[in-house]
């Protein structure tokens, strides 16, 4: 009997032996059939979350788990705790670690409706779209169920080529929204295609001229400086003539005494000749209407050089005359231009009877002995319409009433007429110059 207990004893000992060797001698491909209990299983394989902490700094451990917990609520649609939650992933943002980024921000607000907190995310981001010295390397969280949900979101989106912001207006409650509100919100969601669509760039731009207006708006300043402006200089053609008009008095003040051109035309006033008496046979001839008098002058900084046709007060008795004058005073409104000038004067005769061998209409006969009319006079303009001279940014144009007043001195000799004398004369016209 004895006997027979140490043989089973013995066997029972080989057996285990043998097992034990089996087990360990199995390869890597071998032990992976070998099915595990459920303790094993337990213990080797962590629940996915967990996995996802392994592979991250332990720094981080904090911002995942805040992260599981605002994917949990938004699952759970509670805004209340989507937007607490947000509030403890903002506060562990520092300038190396990034626990949510923007676009996640304004993907779960649009998700949950949650507008006043989408439309404080959206004016965050923008106020600090441009800063570099925000962040230094940070690490931003990824990876987990939360990004993956909003990645799905974005996926959702990309299946409409039109912005989010048609999609969210067609809700009830965005209709809710304060005026004054939902038009600053439809501004910032739409800025992003402002740069890419005409229609889009018009509507931003009235939306952020609104908000830029409102004196209330803590965010006005910065809207028109950065949104508004520089979306109206996009109208190259609108903000040119805008800013020629905004230029255009300090441009006026920097152009005067420096010159242009100028066409007056007058119309005698008054006038009388001394030394003209019997100038012509008045039983034979009658002077010609009276003609429109024209100066021509161009004008190098305060030198003028002219061209004038005038009648010096004596009727029937014109002038061709060239001249320089000098600009003693030029302001926004006046300019005061003496000048002196040299010609040859002409008598326009019309004959009363049918005279032999003269012509029946009126002539025009000049100075038998040369260029002797010499004139000493002075123009005073009133520029009463400045504007700019088509579509230049540089080049003026003014109109002005002008008025003449001078003497003349002529020396005429004729078959038909005769007489030397000073002539003092007043005119009055208007004018245009290009300057």
């Amino acid at each position: 009997m004895m006997k027979k207990a140490c043989l089973l004893a013995l066997a029972l000992a080989f057996c285990a032996w043998a097992q034990e060797s089996s087990d360990s001698g199995l390869d890597e491909f071998e032990r992976s059939l070998v099915p595990e209990t459920a303790a094993d299983s337990a213990v080797e394989a962590p629940d996915e979350f967990e996995q996802s902490l392994i592979q991250h700094p332990s720094e981080m451990e904090p911002v995942y788990k805040t992260r599981e917990e605002l994917f949990s609520a938004i699952k759970s649609k509670n805004p209340q705790n989507v937007a607490k939650i947000m509030e403890e992933l903002e506060a562990m943002e520092s300038r190396t670690v990034i626990p949510v980024n923007d676009i996640e921000k304004e993907a779960i607000y649009v998700e949950m409706r949650m507008y006043k907190s989408l439309l404080a995310s959206l004016i965050h981001h923008y106020r600090n779209i441009f800063d570099s010295t925000r962040y230094d390397h940070p690490t931003v969280a990824a990876g987990d169920g939360l990004d993956y949900h909003v990645r799905q979101l974005l996926k959702e989106r990309e299946k409409s080529d039109k912005n989010i912001f048609f999609t969210l207006e067609k809700n009830a409650d965005f209709k809710k929204i304060p005026l004054q509100q939902r038009q600053k919100l439809e501004m910032f969601l739409l800025l992003r295609d402002a740069y890419r669509s005409a229609e889009v760039n018009e509507r931003v731009r009235d939306l952020s001229k609104i908000v830029a207006e409102d004196k209330n708006d803590p965010d006005a300043e910065w809207v028109r400086k950065c949104v508004y402006e520089p979306l109206y200089r996009m109208r190259l053609f609108l903000f040119s003539l805008e800013r020629r008009a905004a230029n255009k008095e300090g441009l006026i003040q920097r152009k005067l005494y420096t010159g242009g051109f100028g066409a007056n035309l007058y119309i005698p006033i008054g006038g009388m000749g001394f030394g003209f008496d019997e100038f012509y046979r008045e039983d034979l001839f009658a002077p010609a209407d009276p003609t429109i008098n024209l100066e021509l002058y161009l004008q190098i900084y305060r030198v003028a050089v002219l061209f004038e046709y005038i009648n010096s007060g004596v009727a029937a008795l014109n002038s061709y005359e060239f001249g320089l004058g000098w600009v003693v005073y030029d302001s926004r409104y006046i300019k005061v231009r003496p000048y002196a000038a040299v010609g040859k004067s002409f008598v326009d005769l019309e004959p009363i009877n049918d005279i032999p061998n003269f012509p029946s209409s009126t002539q025009s006969y000049g100075n038998s002995s040369g260029s002797k009319t010499f004139t000493a006079a002075v123009n005073v303009d009133y520029k009463f319409g400045t504007a700019y001279f088509l579509l230049s940014d540089t080049k003026l144009t003014s109109f002005c009433v002008s008025s003449k007043l001078g003497v003349s001195y002529i020396d005429f000799e004729h078959e038909f007429a005769k007489g030397s004398g000073a002539t003092p004369f007043f005119a009055l016209g208007l004018g245009i110059y290009f300057w």
